[in-house]
């Protein structure tokens, strides 16, 4: 049976650990990391970054720890049994953070520049730079980012543009470009988000 409680202002990025049955998300309003009890809607962790937080990942493959990235910030940390054990400022406005484990990366997108960042996983250290070759942005859009589990690819959701842009996180090439079919967003003041999910 469903459940809902009530979060803080502007929470909306999280994901349920599957080992520990925490369900963690920002909570942009407070600068912190909270976790959930799902069914009680009791908050059993309380992890404080210094920033207004927009984006969350979870490192599946080591329990209890995720990524968060800050709102309007350089700020990006990697958060582990409630302590930030790195932190880093080497991406400007990093955004949808995306663990890829094989490759031991932490993909973000530029929001700004609109290029990939790809990040050690365990120290945050910056290792490799994919630009899509769109040019900054200046936009209130907002991209994503998703890592193709059986593809083993990147795919870029491209908001300005309406197009879905499809990168080889080794090379760096972009393989694959589908036009959305949507209208470009010319209005600076015109807020809005595309997002990209794979069902595999």
């Amino acid at each position: 049976e469903g459940s809902s409680f009530a979060t803080a202002k502007n929470t909306g990025f999280g994901a349920l650990d599957p080992s520990t049955g925490v369900l963690w998300a920002n909570s942009e309003g407070t600068a912190e990391v909270w976790g959930f009890d799902p069914h009680s809607g009791a908050v059993e962790e309380r992890i404080r970054t210094g920033t207004f937080l927009d984006g969350l990942a979870l490192d599946r493959e080591v329990e209890g720890t995720c990524f968060v990235t800050g709102r309007l910030a350089n700020t990006l940390a990697r958060v582990e049994d409630g302590v930030v054990t790195a932190d880093s400022d080497a991406v400007f406005w990093p955004f949808s953070p995306v663990v890829d484990t094989p490759r031991d990366r932490l993909w973000v997108l530029s929001q700004t520049e609109f290029v990939i960042h790809g990040l050690s996983r365990t120290d945050l250290e910056p290792q490799q730079v994919i630009d899509p070759g769109l040019g900054r942005s200046v936009m209130l859009t907002f991209g994503s980012l998703v890592l193709h589990p059986s593809r083993n690819t990147l795919f870029l959701a491209d908001a300005e543009r309406d197009r879905l842009h499809e990168s080889d996180p080794d090379s760096g090439a972009t393989l694959q470009t589908w036009d959305l079919g949507g209208p470009l967003i010319e209005d600076p003041n015109v807020n809005g988000q595309l997002l990209v999910r794979i069902h595999a």
